[in-house]
C-alpha cells in the first residue's frame, strides 16, 4: 500500500479473505453475545422459578437487576453486531432481506421490548414485594410476570431455532408469519398457567394446614 492511500479518494478494496475475516469476526461476536444472553436468560429463569415459594429478598433483586443489566447489554452488542451482518450480506437493500431475516430482526426486536418491559414493570413489581414470596402476589402480577418471561423464552428460543434450522434457512414468509405467532402464544399461555397452577397447590395446601 502506498502512502498516505487511506487519504486517497477511491475507496480501498477489501479482498475476499478480508471480508470473510471480518464477517467471521463480528459473527463470532455476535454468537458471543447470543450465548451470553441466552444463558443468563435462563438461569434467571431456572432460579426464580426455584424459589418461588422463598420470600424475595433485597440480594435476591439485586442479583435480578445485576444479571437484567447483563442481559441487556449482550441485546446490545447482538444489535450492533447483527447489523452489521445485515450490512454486509445485504447492504441495507431491503430487496435482499430474507424472510429468515426479517424474521430475526422481529424476534430481536420483540426481546429488546420485553426486556424493556422488565426493567419498567417487573423489577419494580418484585422489588415492591420483598419479604414475600412471589406466589403470594395477586394473580394479576402473577400473569404479568409470566408473560414477560414466557416472551423471553419463546424470544430466545426462536431467535437459537432462526440461527441453527437448515429448513427454516429457506422457508418463505407464510411459514414465519404461522411460526411466530403460534410460539409466543404457547410459551405465554404455558407460563401463565404453570405459575397460576402452582399458586393454586399452595392456597389448597395452607388452607388444609389451617
Amino acid at each position: 500500500m502506498q502512502p498516505f492511500a487511506l487519504l486517497r479518494d477511491d475507496p480501498i478494496q477489501l479482498t475476499d479473505f478480508h471480508t470473510a475475516a471480518i464477517n467471521d469476526l463480528i459473527r463470532y461476536i455476535h454468537l458471543l453475545a447470543v450465548v451470553i444472553g441466552f444463558g443468563t436468560a435462563f438461569a434467571v429463569d431456572a432460579t426464580f422459578l426455584r424459589r418461588l415459594k422463598a420470600p424475595i429478598t433485597r440480594p435476591f433483586i439485586a442479583a435480578l437487576h445485576w444479571h437484567h443489566q447483563l442481559v441487556s447489554y449482550a441485546l446490545l452488542v447482538m444489535w450492533m453486531s447483527g447489523l452489521a451482518l445485515v450490512y454486509l450480506r445485504t447492504g441495507f437493500d431491503l430487496e435482499n432481506f430474507s424472510p429468515k431475516l426479517i424474521a430475526k430482526i422481529i424476534v430481536v426486536s420483540i426481546l429488546t421490548a420485553n426486556a424493556w418491559m422488565i426493567n419498567i414493570h417487573a423489577m419494580p413489581l418484585l422489588a415492591q414485594s420483598v419479604g414475600n414470596s412471589p406466589l403470594s402476589l395477586p394473580s394479576y402480577s402473577l400473569i404479568h410476570l409470566s408473560l414477560v418471561a414466557g416472551v423471553s423464552t419463546a424470544s430466545w428460543l426462536l431467535g437459537l431455532a432462526l440461527g441453527s434450522s437448515v429448513i427454516l434457512k429457506t422457508a418463505d414468509a407464510t411459514v414465519f408469519m404461522c411460526l411466530l405467532p403460534i410460539g409466543y402464544l404457547c410459551s405465554g399461555l404455558m407460563a401463565i398457567v404453570t405459575l397460576l397452577l402452582v399458586q393454586s397447590v399452595r392456597n389448597r395446601h395452607e388452607a388444609r394446614a389451617q
